[in-house]
């Protein structure tokens, strides 16, 4: 199996958290969309894995908490009840910060209900 080199990997990592798109990022990289992809999803895993393991009895004296909305696909009011069956459609991140050190303390990905919340 073929592997990136480090240096690539690293572009693409940076990119990514510049918020470059995943097209441009191929295109000034030289390398597969689907690489692209694919190394976002294992930085995403390694980096949940991370905060979980070090984010354990944080001191905090207080947590501010906020969400971000986004969506999968399309936009609730444009996606059909089958799309909505598969993901597709509104998507809420709550996040919770320690306003003093600027840590996401947790986080949840879901709807804007109250469970969620």
């Amino acid at each position: 199996m073929n592997q990136l080199p480090l240096s690539t990997r690293v572009q693409i990592i940076n990119l990514l958290c510049e918020g470059n798109s995943l097209r441009s990022i191929s295109r000034l990289t030289g390398v597969s969309i689907n690489t692209v992809s694919k190394l976002l999803v294992d930085a995403g895993k390694a980096c949940m894995t991370f905060h979980d393991a070090i984010m354990r009895k944080v001191p905090a004296k207080k947590i501010q908490c906020d969400e971000i909305w986004s969506f999968i696909g399309s936009k609730e009011k444009n996606t059909s009840e089958t799309d909505k069956k598969e993901g597709a459609g509104d998507v809420w991140t709550w996040v919770a910060i320690d306003p003093d050190t600027k840590l996401v303390v947790s986080y949840w990905v879901g709807q804007r209900e109250t469970r969620d919340a």
